[in-house]
């Protein structure tokens, strides 16, 4: 069974025993300031991850208290919670650095060509 890797999850003071990282103290305006594309890809990735493992309660942002997801989303390497991207954009709370450049490989935003054949042929059909 493949293993994804778990990022996205934070310390709540709801939970005795969290051994999460608290996003408030990961907020780096600056990075994102001078790092607007990784700031821009880093959202395109985590909204396009695939949707898994739903949940029935939703949670809520740990700094500002907004009303998240209640499933997961991975790209098949990681998993991380629905609208992890809302900390990124409106928090500019730091992703690990291997998650960063996972994101940012050139593999990962395929280049390509725009065949626009069926399309035509089809319009011809109708």
């Amino acid at each position: 069974m493949k293993k994804l890797i778990l990022i996205g999850y934070w310390y709540s003071s709801d939970e005795e025993d969290s051994d999460y990282p608290n996003p408030a103290d990961l907020i780096d305006v600056e990075y994102y300031n001078k790092n607007w594309k990784i700031e821009n890809n880093l959202i395109a990735h985590l909204v396009s991850g695939k949707p898994c493992n739903h949940y029935r309660g939703l949670s809520s942002c740990r700094i500002c208290g907004k009303v998240l997801g209640s499933f997961e989303r991975t790209d098949g390497v990681y998993i991380w919670p629905d609208q992890l991207e809302h900390y990124v954009s409106e928090h500019k709370v730091l992703l690990p650095k291997e998650f960063i450049d996972h994101v940012m490989k050139e593999d990962n935003w395929p280049n390509f060509e725009v065949d626009e054949t069926f399309w035509k042929e089809w319009k011809i059909c109708i």
